[in-house]
């Protein structure tokens, strides 16, 4: 996964497949997005306004860690720059595997959360 001038290996930790999986199951839409600039404007919970690039975000999780957060993801998402199979970023899954994680995305929101869980769960080795 390539956006913006983040090097790929800024994706693998935990809390940015947190922040990923967020960006594609619970954010909405921008309120704005400009695709020739690369940017978009985002709603906060709180009402607020977030202007994002692939490099940069208004809001405070991009202020404090200076990572991507999950309006950077949500707009490369709405970029075309990525998909579901972001989710399988660094993963020895086959190919038959990431096809399963790409109609992911068709499930209900609730039967993707159950398989998110199912699949972050710690559970050991049969």
């Amino acid at each position: 996964m390539e956006f913006g001038t983040w090097d790929a290996s800024v994706h693998e930790s935990k809390t940015q497949m947190k922040s990923l999986y967020r960006a594609l199951n619970e954010m909405k839409p921008p309120v704005s997005l400009n695709r020739k600039k690369q940017t978009a404007v985002f709603s906060g919970r709180t009402g607020g306004l977030y202007h994002t690039s692939l490099d940069s975000c208004e809001c405070a999780d991009f202020q404090r860690r200076h990572c991507p957060c999950k309006h950077i993801y949500r707009l490369a998402y709405e970029l075309d720059l990525l998909d579901e199979t972001a989710l399988v970023v660094g993963s020895d899954l086959s190919d038959e595997e990431i096809a399963l994680v790409a109609s992911y995305r068709r499930l209900s929101p609730q039967r993707r959360e159950q398989v998110w869980q199912a699949v972050t769960s710690e559970q050991p080795d049969k």
